[in-house]
């Protein structure tokens, strides 16, 4: 009986030790699962809007651009859920979610956009498919430029959101937003021409997913000034980051 204490003890300490590990490699993984799924839906129901929105199908290309980040930043968060150590409490089809996103994010006409969106509130809801897989590489999931474009929009609703935190548990979702999206920025060094610098790279990265992570979960707590320290720091280490690696491009 001792001998089975013992053993169940240890390995309770070790899935203790591992959950640890991962939280301390990806920031975003301490983040309530909770909050995940609300920007998930948060993109699911902005290409919803979109879509719904668009005067016929044959104009599509006039919001192919928000509808292809929308779904780009929805397979990454799938992925954080999917990695996420309570995936299982999300109530989402993760993996599926990140593929639904993914064919959004690839959509070449207004028909496919839809039936990806379809995939999307199936997956949301917990319908899983049964083939998708959680494993996927963080890089290629959304592009850089992409990316960017994200984070300056969620960075500049976020500077109204952190002044007097009207809405925090709303606005909370723009930093969750830049911290996910920090993962495969970390991942995708191509922009990187000086390979000696890309633990720089991943270093500043690093730096703005536990930033965005803190600062969402200052935001959910109400702390105004902590919350409005922490976007400043985030702010100086998106600049820092801009300035040193716009400069090796030039």
């Amino acid at each position: 009986m001792i001998r089975l204490t013992a053993a169940l003890l240890l390995l309770t300490f070790s899935m203790t030790a591992v959950t640890s590990a991962v939280a301390d490699e990806m920031p975003v993984h301490t983040l309530p699962v909770a909050d995940l799924k609300s920007e998930a839906d948060f993109n699911v129901q902005y290409v919803t809007e979109v879509l719904e929105k668009l005067e016929s199908d044959d104009k599509y290309d006039d919001v192919k651009k928000k509808v292809k980040r929308a779904g780009a930043t929805l397979a990454v968060v799938a992925q954080v859920i999917a990695t996420h150590p309570d995936a299982e409490s999300a109530g989402v089809a993760a993996a599926d979610l990140r593929d639904a996103g993914i064919a959004i994010r690839d959509a070449q006409d207004a028909a496919a956009a839809k039936a990806g969106l379809a995939s999307a509130i199936k997956a949301y809801a917990g319908e899983a498919s049964g083939t998708a897989v959680s494993e996927h590489e963080w890089k290629g999931l959304i592009g850089m430029h992409d990316m960017m474009e994200v984070i300056t929009y969620r960075s500049s609703r976020l500077r109204r959101g952190v002044r007097r935190l009207r809405e925090p548990q709303e606005d909370k979702l723009h930093a969750v937003a830049i911290a996910v999206l920090s993962v495969p920025m970390e991942a995708d060094t191509h922009e990187v021409k000086d390979e000696t610098l890309i633990p720089e790279w991943q270093k500043m990265s690093k730096a703005s997913q536990d930033l965005a992570v803190k600062l969402a979960k200052a935001m959910a707590e109400e702390n105004e000034e902590e919350a409005q320290d922490l976007y400043k720091s985030l702010g100086e280490t998106c600049k820092a980051c801009h300035t040193q690696f716009r400069h090796e491009e030039e």
